[in-house]
């Protein structure tokens, strides 16, 4: 008796191929979710641990928040002489670096390891999340006009601390040799975002400075062509960012949602306009600096 093997047959392997091919599409984007998410939650944790230890600190310091920088805040990201950001401030409560590196924008440039490139200056001025300067830590002028004082506000002070948000992620715009934006982003954070709708506010103010390069206009004829300044680090992420708020709380928003009350993505301006104080995310009292936005 003779015994005869049956075998696949080709349109039977073609089926089975067919079928692994259509489970892996479904499946990786799945996985590729479920590895953003838990990026997502590295870096909700990260922005926690930070705001947490800028309260530390303001226990230490009559109830003040870091300030902007601990010198002349022109200074900032020089090698000499040596102005310390809040990410040298709060190493004290923080205890390491690896805090102010996102998960998902990860450590490019090697500032945060052990390489050549990681010195105080590159970690002073690029980190993965930046603060609500204008508002938390204002960047003040002297007497002679000049953008080299730093101030800060009282962590208890604000007028709604759960809707006013603290540290975001950011990315630093392209500066020509003088410093001048050129127009997007390079592949390093900043220490400092710039609140929507602010630079319009702030830019010719006698007291208080702004950084020029970082606006929030996504409409097509803003100088960063839809590419706003705190969202475009977060791409990663969906066109958001994590965010954490002045009560410690912290959560993911939409770039829209975190220029909630300004006219982002519809402005027919270069800059972004305040439009409803109400639902802005990013001051501290409802004062504006003296500024009057319409409502």
């Amino acid at each position: 008796m003779s015994r005869t093997l049956k075998g696949f047959t080709l349109i039977e392997l073609l089926v089975v191929i067919a079928i692994i091919a259509i489970l892996a599409g479904v499946l990786l984007p799945v996985i590729a979710q479920a590895k953003l998410a838990a990026k997502r939650s590295g870096s909700i944790s990260n922005l926690k641990q930070i705001a947490m230890a800028s309260f530390m600190y303001a226990n230490d310091n009559d109830d003040g928040l870091p300030i902007f920088a601990n010198g002349n805040a022109l200074e900032v990201g020089w090698q000499s002489p040596r102005v310390d950001t809040w990410v040298w401030t709060l190493q004290p409560y923080i205890r390491s670096l690896k805090v102010v590196v996102d998960p998902a924008m990860g450590d490019p440039n090697g500032y945060f390891g052990d390489g050549p490139n990681a010195t105080f200056w590159h970690q002073n001025a690029s980190p993965d999340y930046g603060v609500n300067y204008v508002f938390l830590a204002p960047w003040e002028r002297d007497p002679s006009g000049a953008c080299t004082r730093s101030g800060s506000v009282n962590s208890s002070g604000g007028s709604h601390p759960s809707t006013t948000i603290f540290y975001t992620e950011t990315y630093a715009p392209n500066v020509g040799y003088d410093d001048t934006p050129t127009g997007g982003y390079t592949d390093a954070g900043s220490w400092v975002v710039t609140a929507p709708g602010m630079l319009s506010i702030l830019t010719d103010d006698i007291a208080y400075c702004v950084y020029g390069g970082m606006d929030w206009s996504e409409h097509p004829g803003s100088f960063n062509s839809g590419k706003p300044f705190t969202a475009e680090g977060s791409q990663l992420y969906g066109h958001g960012a994590d965010n954490v708020f002045l009560d410690g709380h912290a959560k993911y928003l939409t770039n829209a949602q975190q220029a909630a009350g300004t006219d982002y993505a519809t402005s027919a301006y270069t800059h972004t306009q305040i439009t409803h104080t109400t639902q802005y995310l990013w001051d501290y009292d409802g004062t504006f600096f003296g500024a009057t936005p319409p409502q």
